[in-house]
């Protein structure tokens, strides 16, 4: 497998960044026969900004776009999406076929307010497998409590299935105790201060 990857600086807070992958893996290697699989193609696209008013605000926005193409017969020699991908697809990953990825999203962070994340996404396996992916994400602090908001909602459709699949999750944390240091002696006490 050979790739070639380039990272482009298209302002001072965005970069766009490329990859092109070819991969050659003859199982018939001292036969001339069936050599119409052996050469495989895959293409990777991203592009992320933040954008600011000034240094001053409070505000900042993050867009990013990808985009991933895998050919019928890619071979990667190392597996390169995370382990979760195909749970969080629900896909077969024996299905050998081109395979299309695109995700578009938005960030927004506010200094002392917290962040919210959009993000949809796609996956095609040509033929077989169509999936629509939405993930959120909402976290903010007051006075020492935590909330987290996220999760996903998917919805696909193979040859065989038409699936929903709903992963909301909440997470409260509140601080109870904080660890003070005293001249090489450690306290404990309740509160934020």
């Amino acid at each position: 497998m050979l790739t070639m990857a380039s990272r482009y600086k298209i302002s001072k807070t965005g970069t766009v960044r490329a990859e092109l992958g070819v991969s050659t893996l003859d199982r018939n290697t001292f036969s001339r026969e069936d050599s119409g699989d052996d050469n495989g193609l895959s293409a990777f696209v991203e592009f992320k900004e933040r954008l600011q008013r000034d240094t001053a605000s409070n505000w900042s926005f993050e867009p990013s776009l990808v985009y991933e193409f895998k050919g019928r017969d890619c071979t990667p020699v190392n597996p390169y999406r995370p382990a979760e991908f195909q749970r969080d697809w629900n896909i077969d990953p024996l299905v050998k076929t081109d395979e299309h990825y695109f995700s578009a999203g938005m960030t927004t962070k506010h200094r002392t307010l917290g962040s919210a994340m959009y993000q949809i996404g796609g996956f095609i396996q040509q033929d077989n497998y169509q999936g629509l992916i939405h993930r959120y994400d909402l976290a903010t602090t007051y006075k020492g409590l935590a909330l987290k908001i996220y999760g996903s909602e998917l919805r696909a459709e193979s040859a065989l299935l038409k699936t929903s699949f709903s992963r909301p999750r909440v997470d409260i944390n509140q601080v109870l105790l904080k660890k003070v240091r005293l001249k090489n002696r450690v306290l404990w006490r309740t509160g934020k201060k």
